[in-house]
């Protein structure tokens, strides 16, 4: 009976523990959300410029947690749909442009697992 050496037996072992990884939403999936949770804040994108889509850091995961993503935004602008107040003081039709943000995304717990934003970072409005 011949033995494996265990080099074979560690890759199987980390291609096997990443089969299940799942793979990240594409940039229109994301772009899609993205439009969607600000549009629903009454902003309108006019540019959306989506740099990388990473894994949420393994430190920042939690045990069984939903898939979520982070995702660069290099470049964003939007379009107030209404006049906000204080502390922002935005109009109607101004312009808003945010540089090197991020967005946090993740699968909902529902039945649909769609995506939605957890968290943002870089982009100040109400």
């Amino acid at each position: 009976m011949k033995c494996v050496p265990l080099y074979a037996v560690v890759v199987l072992i980390v291609f096997l523990g990443n089969a299940g990884c799942s793979v990240p939403p594409s940039e229109s999936t994301v772009e899609g959300v993205i439009i969607k949770h600000f549009e629903s804040k009454k902003y309108k994108v006019m540019e959306i410029e989506i740099g990388d889509i990473k894994p949420i850091p393994l430190s920042e995961k939690r045990y069984m947690g939903v898939e979520g993503y982070l995702v660069d935004i290099p470049s964003l602008t939007l379009e107030a749909g209404e006049d906000s107040g204080e502390p922002w003081m935005y109009k109607k039709g101004q312009y808003l442009t945010f540089t090197n943000a991020s967005i946090r995304i993740k699968k909902s717990d529902g039945q649909n697992r769609e995506w939605l934003i957890a968290s943002i970072s870089g982009i100040s409005v109400p």
